[in-house]
């Protein structure tokens, strides 16, 4: 006798179970492919681009409308272009919010701005001036020998 069975018998009723479980699986895989045929594929932007051009790394993320269904985009790097690849398409309205620590701005943009624009967003001077006047420190940057940032 095995530690993993109870009894050595196999019985009619429980290959009647196994025998229902197995087609409810299957009607569930068969109903899956069926419903996503009908459902639009997702869309993505090759490259958005940001431009930070503070001292300070900003957080980054995007939804079609302000509160809703945020994806994170990550960070954009103090004194750089930071490109985010195969970025979901928020559609016809991009809410883009861009924070740092307890400060934050949200920046609302068209699909038909941010194409006109090469895909390129910057980090708005408002919130550059609020962490400036919190006397926020500088994001460090490793890497630098000098210590004097890029």
């Amino acid at each position: 006798m095995s530690f993993f069975f109870i009894s050595d018998e196999v019985t009619t009723e429980g290959l009647a179970r196994f025998g229902d479980v197995v087609v409810l699986v299957a009607g569930g895989c068969v109903a899956l492919v069926a419903v996503s045929r009908f459902l639009p594929p997702a869309s993505f932007v090759a490259r958005v681009e940001v431009e930070n051009r503070s001292e300070y790394a900003v957080a980054l993320r995007v939804a079609e409308r302000s509160g809703e269904s945020w994806t994170p985009l990550g960070t954009a790097q103090a004194k750089q272009v930071t490109a985010f690849e195969d970025v979901y398409d928020q559609g016809g309205t991009w809410v883009f919010e861009f924070a740092h620590g307890p400060f934050g701005r949200e920046v609302t943009m068209s699909r038909d701005d941010l194409r006109r624009g090469g895909w390129r967003v910057t980090v708005p001077d408002e919130l550059i001036a609020q962490l400036r006047a919190a006397s926020t420190p500088p994001t460090p940057v490793f890497g630098d020998e000098e210590g004097e940032g890029r």
